[in-house]
């Protein structure tokens, strides 16, 4: 097997793989600003509301399997490029949406894409460089992440404030869609060939009916809540243990099908122990942004504007986190890097929040806990990807991928129950027990993540590994 790629298309590989990631970020932050506008403008629920960020993680949830699945079999390169096509036709829909019904539907689609997108760039680092190489290559990844997370809200804002152009919110779906055919057209030009490990995609069936129980399990959390119209997500429950079953019968029936997940997977403690800690910080990451927003805009009556410039604090941090400490010490201190960071997330988004929640407070108060929160983000989220993945082989790249970022879409609908549900439960103020629930269940998920990072093994990086290589010519 041989790689036959220069220095220079590794380099433009990594160009879309940042324009990407820039580009997911970026719409993560735009939606978290732009929900309140297309509450106000559909005259939609809480519940429908939820659905805006929810409805986005059970569409990338219940399809990232069989994405990372057929990845590895048909080619990274050809499941992105569908699924940014996806992700793209969806970012119109949502911005001619009608209603709020059409614009969750369109939410769903941008998921589905998505989940066919995400795995891929985590599954190119790891076929293209090597475990020490990406953690080099983490600030300019860092980079892309902390300045979408950083300029989406202001852009948002921006476009959301001033009613530019009369399209309000839509716009921000049109930025979606602008970005989504940059990130098509670069795929299309440097994408590599040529990293399909061929056979055919005999497993689909066992991932279709596993990603329904995925499916049904999320349902089974959305639907959590005394907003919510469905009375027995119970229901779900016992559906998502029932497609389960059936898909570990289908699995038995036959000894000669490919099993969903290769044996070897299960073998990689680092990548499971990675996932459960992914689902962790993204539940309370992404709730704590959440609720920073809604803090923002209704409990406080700042603009859209007003509300995305106060995540410039947080994303330097994160940037700094990433950049100069994560990139630095990782390697010599390992999970303890990774612990720290999740205790710092816990501290400073707590402060953050006691100080929002709190009329006698300033404003600028909030300023450091923002710092101390992005730099958390940044030692953890930002340096748990190379980690979890850098002794699992190339050949599982896709599939090992896949299960961290279902591990990240499992922690946001986890979020919303355990973190923002509480805050929304009552319209009190801060000092109600059922708000400063909201602050201890964050607490405690990040304090679980913290064990969890201790219990990594070390090494975590291979200290010699075989240069990568992938299969058949590479057009660049």
């Amino acid at each position: 097997m041989q790689t036959g790629i220069s220095e220079r298309a590794r380099m433009l590989i990594l160009l879309t793989i940042v324009l990407t990631m820039f580009m997911e970020m970026l719409n993560a932050s735009l939606m978290n600003v732009a929900i309140p506008s297309i509450k106000a403008d559909f005259h939609a629920d809480a519940l429908s509301a939820r659905w805006l960020i929810s409805g986005y993680a059970f569409g990338f949830g219940m399809s990232l399997l069989l994405a990372g699945n057929l990845a590895d079999i048909w080619g990274h390169r050809l499941i992105y490029l569908t699924g940014m096509a996806i992700f793209t036709a969806c970012s119109g829909w949502s911005m001619l949406a009608p209603g709020i019904g059409s614009l969750i539907a369109a939410r769903i689609g941008q998921g589905i894409g998505n989940a066919m997108v995400a795995p891929q760039m985590l599954a190119f680092m790891q076929i293209l460089f090597s475990p020490v190489e990406r953690v080099r290559k983490l600030p300019y990844l860092g980079v892309s992440a902390a300045m979408g997370t950083m300029l989406g809200p202001v852009l948002g804002g921006g476009l959301i404030s001033p009613d530019a152009g009369g399209m309000g919110w839509r716009a921000v779906f049109a930025m979606d869609m602008a970005g989504g055919l940059a990130a098509l057209l670069c795929g299309m030009l440097f994408l590599p060939r040529g990293t399909a490990r061929g056979g055919r995609p005999t497993g689909v069936m066992g991932t279709l009916l596993l990603s329904g129980a995925i499916a049904c399990l999320m349902m089974a959390f959305m639907c959590w809540g005394r907003e919510s119209r469905f009375h027995y997500p119970a229901g779900f429950m016992v559906l998502a243990v029932l497609l389960g079953l059936a898909c570990r019968q289908w699995l038995a029936a036959d000894t000669r099908r490919e099993a969903i997940f290769s044996p070897e997977l299960t073998s990689y403690t680092n990548l499971l122990t990675g996932t459960l800690m992914t689902v962790g910080l993204a539940a309370s990451h992404g709730s704590f942004l959440v609720i920073f927003n809604f803090a923002m805009q209704h409990g406080r009556g700042h603009s859209a504007f007003h509300a995305g410039l106060m995540y410039l604090p947080f994303g330097c941090g994160a940037l700094t986190g990433l950049m100069l400490l994560g990139r630095r010490f990782l390697v010599q201190y390992g999970r303890r890097v990774l612990a720290l960071g999740a205790l710092l997330i816990a501290f400073g988004a707590s402060c953050v929040m006691a100080v929002l929640g709190s009329s006698d407070m300033p404003l600028l108060w909030a300023i450091p806990g923002c710092v101390v929160a992005g730099i958390g983000c940044g030692m953890s989220s930002g340096c748990l990807g190379p980690v979890a993945v850098a002794w699992v082989h190339v050949q599982h790249a896709g599939m090992a991928a896949a299960l961290l970022r279902l591990g990240q879409q499992m922690g946001m609908v986890l979020g919303s129950v355990l973190i923002v549900q509480p805050y929304f439960a009552d319209s009190g103020s801060w000092g109600y027990p059922k708000e400063l629930l909201a602050i201890l269940s964050l607490q405690a998920v990040l304090v679980m993540v913290a064990l969890l990072a201790l219990r990594l093994n070390a090494p975590l990086f291979p200290v010699i590994r075989p240069a990568p290589t992938v299969e058949g010519a590479i057009v660049a």
